[in-house]
C-alpha cells in the first residue's frame, strides 16, 4: 500500500497535467476565436470597401475603370 505521501505526490503529478490540458484546451478556443474574429473583420473590410468604391463615378459593377456610357 501506498504511503500518504506518495499518493499526494501521486494526485500533484494528476492535477499538473489536468491543468496544463485545460490550459491547452483554453488557448485552442482563443485561437479558434481569434481566427473567426480576424475572418469577420476582413470580410467587413472589403465588403466596405466595394460599396465605396461602388459609390465612385468610373467604378461599375463589372470592376474598376468601367466608364459608364453617357
Amino acid at each position: 500500500m501506498a504511503t500518504i505521501d506518495e499518493r499526494i505526490a501521486t494526485l500533484e503529478a494528476k492535477l499538473k497535467q489536468e491543468k496544463a490540458r485545460k490550459q491547452l484546451i483554453e488557448a485552442r478556443k482563443r485561437a479558434a476565436e481569434s481566427k473567426l474574429k480576424r475572418s469577420q473583420d476582413t470580410r467587413r473590410k472589403i465588403l466596405v470597401g466595394a460599396a465605396v468604391l461602388g459609390k465612385r463615378p468610373g467604378f461599375g459593377p463589372r470592376g474598376i475603370g468601367v466608364v459608364k456610357s453617357a
